[in-house]
C-alpha cells in the first residue's frame, strides 16, 4: 500500500468528509483499491471502526499502522482499525488485525445509528455503504411512518 495513494484518495474527499460530517454521517469508503491504484484494497469508516480489507495479497504491520495514522490524521478521530484477509485460499477468510471489542460498533447516517458487525458469519459489515442513496430515499418517502429495514440487513425500524 502506498502512501501516497491513500493520502490523495482522503484529500479527494475532504469536501464530501465535511458535507458527510455536518448531516452526521461518519460511515463512507475511505479508499477504493481498483479505481485508486491499489487493486485488491478497500479501507471503510463505519464510526469509529477503520476496516481494512484485502482480496489478493496481505497487509503487514507497518502497512496496517500507516493506513491507520493516516485515517485518524484525516478523520481527526481516534479509530479501532480491524483487518480482514478475504483472499481465496486464505482459509478461514477472516484475518482480524488486531482483536478489538467491536461489541458497541455503531454507524452514523443522517443522524441516524446503525449496528455494524465485522465479525459475523458472512463477509461484509451488515451496513452496505453503497446503499447510502436508497436509505435516504426510504427516509424522504417514509417520513414520519415506521419502516422496517429489509433490503441492507440492519433490520431496523
Amino acid at each position: 500500500m502506498d502512501q501516497l495513494l491513500l493520502e490523495r484518495a482522503l484529500d479527494a474527499r475532504s469536501e464530501l468528509l465535511e458535507r458527510l460530517a455536518a448531516e452526521q454521517t461518519d460511515s463512507l469508503r475511505l479508499f477504493h483499491g481498483a479505481a485508486e491504484g491499489s487493486p485488491g484494497l478497500s479501507i471503510d469508516s463505519y464510526g469509529d471502526l477503520l476496516l481494512v480489507q484485502t482480496w489478493r495479497e496481505p497487509l503487514d504491520e507497518p502497512a496496517l499502522g500507516m493506513i491507520e495514522d493516516v485515517a485518524q490524521q484525516s478523520l481527526q478521530r481516534e479509530l479501532r482499525t480491524v483487518w480482514n484477509h478475504r483472499a481465496r485460499g486464505a482459509g478461514d477468510y477472516a484475518r482480524w488485525h488486531p482483536a478489538p471489542d467491536l461489541s458497541s460498533v455503531r454507524a452514523q447516517e443522517g443522524g441516524l445509528s446503525f449496528p455494524v458487525d465485522p465479525r459475523h458469519g458472512g463477509r461484509d459489515p451488515l451496513f452496505f455503504l453503497d446503499f447510502r442513496a436508497a436509505r435516504r430515499r426510504v427516509r424522504a418517502e417514509a417520513s414520519g411512518a415506521r419502516v422496517l429495514n429489509l433490503f441492507s440487513y440492519t433490520s431496523t425500524m
